[in-house]
């Protein structure tokens, strides 16, 4: 595939994803009533988890080059719901996504059996434990499934995990919120921004040779203005709902950032 064809592809991802209304639009309005517990501070959020990261002794491998994972891929799947698009997924990606399920579920098993919600620091604990220290299908697992639950809106991409509204609503009480807008809060789409922003941060950081500085750089945009471009495109342009995520959406980024120049070789 051309560089020009992947961008014609990317394009219309873009489209579709700025001009379809979400199915369940209307659950992501209702609120638990009180929550007990919060993610780590912003200032404190890269901490916590390396001290995750570090107990394990994860490994982050590059999605390109270790895991067959380009760019274009995560492009895609960051900038529009897979049921959104008609284009298909590579092989490598889905091949990844079979336990995504079972992750997702093991996490609504831990909030039941701690009668909380689950932090993005447990999160990442439980992903790791288990893909077997595999920082990168550990982050690209969490993405998947922590938005494929919230929006039920992806069905395509991973068919093996239902999504009836009442598993949605249940949802917004097993991850726990990130209190930057109390009175606003949508912990289940803050949660997919947060890890999926990491995993946009991470693609964009592979910038060996001239194709790869290109696309990052592009990749590396898309990320620092996703809340703009959602206000753009899809509520100004196409009269479409769509919450954003501003404040998640630069946190992920930064510490997916920061994950891919420590870990990543360059």
């Amino acid at each position: 595939m051309t560089i020009i064809e992947k961008g014609l592809n990317i394009a219309q991802t873009v489209a579709h994803g700025a001009s379809r209304d979400y199915p369940y639009n209307h659950l992501i309005r209702q609120r638990p009533e009180s929550y007990r517990i919060l993610n780590p501070a912003p200032e404190n959020t890269l901490d916590d988890l390396l001290g995750v990261i570090n107990k394990d002794g994860a490994s982050l491998k590059p999605f390109k080059s270790q895991l067959g994972i380009d760019k274009t891929e995560i492009v895609k799947f960051y900038v529009a719901f897979a049921d959104q698009h008609y284009l298909p997924f590579s092989e490598n990606l889905t091949r990844l996504l079979n336990q995504t399920g079972k992750l997702v579920s093991t996490i609504e098993d831990d909030s039941r059996n701690k009668g909380r919600p689950i932090t993005i620091t447990e999160q990442l604990n439980i992903a790791l434990r288990f893909f077997k220290g595999d920082l990168s299908k550990a982050l690209i697992n969490l993405a998947v499934g922590a938005r494929a639950v919230a929006r039920g809106y992806d069905t395509r991409l991973v068919p093996q995990i239902p999504t009836p509204p009442s598993r949605i609503l249940n949802w917004q009480k097993v991850v726990a919120p990130f209190g930057f807008s109390p009175y606003d809060e949508d912990p289940a789409g803050d949660t997919y921004h947060f890890w999926e922003a990491m995993v946009l941060a991470i693609s964009a950081c592979e910038r060996d040779g001239f194709y790869n500085h290109f696309t990052g750089s592009i990749a590396e945009l898309m990320g620092r203005i996703t809340p703009e471009a959602t206000e753009i495109l899809r509520q100004r342009i196409c009269k479409k709902e769509g919450k954003t995520h501003p404040e998640v959406d630069r946190l992920g980024f930064e510490i997916g950032k920061a994950l891919a120049l420590t870990y990543i070789p360059r």
